[in-house]
């Protein structure tokens, strides 16, 4: 099974980005109404709409770089599922935890394994599954 960003939470955030960007843009425009006359950029309010968005675009090529596939015994570390990082048994992983940027941080017996870009409903699922292969596992 992979864990990473989906399709499916990049399309809720590019949503809520674009819902800001846009109750910004409102705002911009009752704003004009309350300043004095002189000149008025209406194509700000454009770059607005275009440019937070944006900004989510950014992060989601960020994001996405990193994927963990886990199957029965093992645990893969991959970028953009096609490169293979790091492999290790998972009854080698001592610890599993939160980390920053919505990250998660698989402590194994040799290295650190770090995720990013995991809604919390993915995280959790990730630690129910690979405790219930290894009981051994901790939270952090």
């Amino acid at each position: 099974m992979w864990y990473g960003l989906t399709r499916e939470n990049i399309v809720h955030g590019l949503i809520v980005f674009f819902a800001i960007s846009v109750v910004a843009a409102l705002f911009g425009l009752i704003g004009v109404q309350f300043e004095k006359p002189g000149p008025r950029n209406y194509w700000a309010l454009l770059f607005l709409v275009a440019a937070i968005p944006g900004i989510w675009l950014v992060l989601v090529a960020i994001l996405t770089i990193t994927w963990l596939k886990v199957g029965n015994e093992q645990v893969e570390w991959y970028l953009w599922k096609k490169i293979r990082i790091l492999s290790c048994p998972i009854a080698e992983i001592t610890h599993i935890g939160g980390g920053s940027f919505s990250a998660v941080v698989i402590k194994t017996k040799r290295c650190t394994i770090r995720l990013f870009g995991l809604h919390h409903r993915d995280r959790m699922r990730l630690a129910e599954h690979l405790m219930e292969i290894n009981n051994n596992i901790r939270w952090l």
